[in-house]
């Protein structure tokens, strides 16, 4: 990855934020271990007041976000054998977790087959990522 194609990423998003064609974004680029580019741009949220996107704003991952970013992700992982659809909830994590939880694998996660609620806000669970992944994981299944 080059310098002008990082120049170019920031330029393009903050042309977007300025025209209003999006309300905001974040943006973090790796190569290889190598963190390279993180950027934040515009708003997290506009109504009913304008909050500005922060490097730690945390996202509710909406079924378009699977596809554009996660999905990239675990096929990378699947494709160097660091992860299987199968592996389990159960076996990233070492805290509390229900028992409907624990049992929950990559594959129902990504297929909308988990048992989760599917009107589950991440805000709900509070506002620091290890805090929202333990109230989380502590949460029955229907």
């Amino acid at each position: 990855m080059n310098q002008n194609t990082l120049v170019e990423v920031d330029v393009y998003l903050n042309e977007v934020v300025q025209k209003e064609e999006i309300p905001g974004a974040c943006i973090s680029i790796g190569v290889g271990k190598r963190h390279v580019f993180q950027g934040c741009y515009g708003y997290q949220q506009l109504i009913p007041a304008e909050i500005e996107m922060k490097i730690d704003t945390i996202f509710d991952l909406a079924s378009l976000t699977k596809v554009v970013s996660t999905w990239p992700g675990i096929l990378m992982l699947l494709q160097e054998k660091q992860l299987s659809l199968r592996d389990r909830i159960g076996d990233f994590y070492s805290c509390r977790m229900s028992e409907s939880v624990k049992y929950i694998t990559i594959q129902n996660l990504l297929t909308h087959t988990s048992g989760l609620s599917e009107s589950t806000f991440l805000k709900q669970y509070g506002s620091d990522k290890k805090g929202i992944i333990v109230k989380l994981l502590g949460e029955d299944t229907r």
